[in-house]
């Protein structure tokens, strides 16, 4: 449910910070930090899982999102062959960077945000599947 509102509440400040800084760690790649994509997201997830439901909801997404991305990467490095991976790359990468930042003002507005198109490599707590009631 994108831009949902965290459990009818904000969150605390520090729970908003603390997702935004996930979905925003994605940028570390651009800067040159070797898949600080990955690294960033995946830490906080793991330091703050079971500790509050947002952020890690919030670095489980980021995650998801930047293995997607990683896995496009790639496809389009195969496709570097056939001539059309280096501008599917520069397409990958500014939507990527526009994604990520879309999600970290969502996050610090504390809403939980969900990316289009996600492999959900790591799924959450129902296992990816959703319910009727």
């Amino acid at each position: 449910m994108k831009g949902a509102r965290v459990g009818g509440e904000d969150g605390t400040r520090r729970e908003r910070l603390w997702a935004a800084a996930c979905h925003l760690g994605g940028l570390t790649v651009f800067a040159g930090i070797p898949l600080g994509n990955l690294l960033v997201p995946g830490a906080i997830w793991l330091s703050w899982k079971g500790a509050s439901a947002f952020v890690e909801d919030q670095a489980r997404e980021a995650l998801n999102f930047q293995l997607t991305v990683l896995l496009a990467g790639l496809g389009c490095g195969v496709l570097m062959l056939a001539a059309l991976g280096i501008p599917l790359l520069v397409a990958l990468a500014i939507a990527d960077a526009v994604m990520v930042i879309r999600a970290g003002l969502d996050a610090k507005d504390g809403k939980r945000h969900r990316y289009p198109y996600v492999i959900r490599f790591i799924p959450g707590p129902q296992g990816g599947v959703r319910r009727s009631s």
